[in-house]
């Protein structure tokens, strides 16, 4: 595997190859290019619901829902080429076995860390087949097998049952979380962490930080979550009983070791113009604000994007910065959004655009504080063999391009990983 944190004598290679990239998609006469189909099957994976991540190499790690032995999902690396229009290369990094010794179908996308080890988990298999956390380990050498380790199994009770589409967080001291959509003390989802071994190979330890409780608090927490300042985590639910709009919420560490963590709704969704159903993983900018979308709700029932304002010792103020509708820059964006270094957000919908098969759109700051924010389309997807339909958002990559999934669309109609130049 070529390594995250590259010696700087390859700086003038890799740049050399992010220029390749950008000069590849404008030899296509395209802002768009489909970089990998999926062929499904034993051999290969299917249905690319989770995102990518990223390493400073140009390589692409992501997760299937389905394919490989016994439909099951798959991890894989997609790499650049090395010349101009060259192909970009996947490898099939790990082949979910299924309950009880391995996860199943992960959705959600995956995380990285300076080793270059990859996190993950799956709604369902493990011990219990109430899903899992995984670990992937790259080979010591180049060439070698990536190595998968199961880091819990939930067992679908009060431990948690079900993580969903939210990707996991790491802190300073490896310690991992994230939440179940399920399980916990009234079944309404969990906010959990996985503190590691004393000793390598030892066993992890899962603590459950929050047990939704439904009613205002909220439930079917499905979407990762995000420190902010002082270790606390934030991230949303998409059912509250407080209008049915979902939360958004902020769980604070102990004020000693040992102690309980704290957990306060900042937000409740009232279902109607201000958004319903948050999916996403929230994102923090340089002041402190939060952002996300709705992928229901809004002015015209088909998703916001949205910004929470902290004040020092006030409410958290909430303003949708975009009402999604049935149009060119598209409907349903279940995914959050990406920053780029200007301060424009990017992101995806799943419906509508000229061809109803999902976008990529961008919203620009306005020029003057409190000034509305522009709300472009990046691109169109078309039908097949194009990428259909996209789930979760995009990251920057290669060439300061945009990449992400399609869980439908490409040549053989199984999903897709597509870059755009923006």
């Amino acid at each position: 595997m070529k390594s995250p944190h590259p010696p700087k004598s390859l700086s003038f290679l890799f740049v050399l190859v992010a220029a390749l990239f950008a000069l590849t998609l404008a030899a296509y006469g395209q802002t768009e290019r489909v970089l990998y189909s999926f062929q499904g099957g034993s051999l290969d994976g299917a249905a690319p619901y989770p995102g990518l991540v990223t390493d400073s190499a140009g390589n692409l790690y992501g997760a299937t829902t389905d394919g490989g032995p016994g439909n099951l999902g798959v991890v894989f690396e997609l790499s650049p080429p090395s010349s101009l229009g060259g192909a970009w290369t996947e490898t099939v990094l790990h082949f979910f076995q299924g309950a009880p010794s391995d996860g199943s179908s992960s959705w959600a996308s995956l995380t990285i860390d300076r080793s270059g080890n990859l996190y993950g988990t799956t709604a369902g298999g493990g011990t219990f087949d109430s899903g899992t956390v995984f670990q992937l380990t790259p080979p010591a050498s180049p060439g070698g097998s990536w190595t998968e380790s199961v880091l819990y199994s939930f067992q679908g009770g009060s431990d948690g049952d079900q993580p969903w589409n939210g990707s996991l967080v790491l802190d300073s001291g490896g310690a991992i979380y994230g939440v179940t959509r399920s399980g916990g003390a009234s079944n309404n989802g969990t906010v959990f962490q996985l503190v590691p071994p004393s000793s390598p190979g030892g066993t992890w330890t899962e603590n459950v930080l929050h047990s939704f409780a439904g009613g205002t608090d909220g439930s079917s927490p499905v979407g990762g979550l995000v420190f902010g300042r002082a270790g606390v985590l934030y991230g949303t639910t998409s059912v509250s009983t407080k209008n049915r709009g979902g939360t958004v919420f902020a769980i604070a560490p102990p004020s000693s070791p040992g102690g309980d963590w704290t957990e306060k709704v900042i937000y409740h969704f009232q279902g109607g113009s201000d958004g319903a159903s948050a999916q996403c993983n929230l994102v923090f900018d340089s002041q402190g604000n939060l952002y996300g979308t709705t992928d229901l709700g809004g002015s015209q029932g088909a998703g916001t994007v949205f910004k929470l304002t902290a004040a020092s010792g006030a409410p958290w103020t909430h303003t949708v910065l975009y009402n999604f509708g049935f149009d060119t820059v598209g409907a349903y964006p279940v995914a959050g959004v990406t920053f780029d270094h200007a301060g424009n957000l990017y992101g995806t919908t799943s419906f509508a655009g000229v061809s109803n098969n999902g976008t990529v759109y961008k919203l620009s700051p306005p020029s003057t504080s409190g000034g509305a924010w522009t709300t472009s389309l990046v691109y169109d997807f078309q039908d097949r063999p194009d990428a259909e339909e996209p789930f979760a958002g995009v990251v920057f990559g290669w060439g300061n391009a945009l990449y992400g999934t399609a869980p439908s669309g490409g040549e053989n109609g199984l999903g897709a990983v597509f870059g755009i130049r923006p």
